[in-house]
């Protein structure tokens, strides 16, 4: 298994909603249960050159779940 650490990007999007409506992390973000994937996009487009957003990605590698 291999992570890795990158800036985020707009099509980090519907990943990013999905973790924003998990039960225990909905109710710590002010998330909503009926939260659009349009509006984590907007957010991150909105974001400037001062904001440093990053994410954490997990590549399995064969044989790995």
């Amino acid at each position: 298994m291999e992570f890795s650490i990158r800036p985020v990007q707009i099509t980090d999007a519907p990943g990013i909603n999905l973790l924003r409506r998990l039960p225990g992390v909905m109710e710590n973000t002010l998330g909503i249960p009926s939260e659009r994937v349009t509006r984590n996009e907007d957010g991150l487009r909105h974001l400037d050159g001062n904001a440093h957003q990053f994410v954490a990605v997990f590549t399995a590698t064969t044989g790995e779940e």
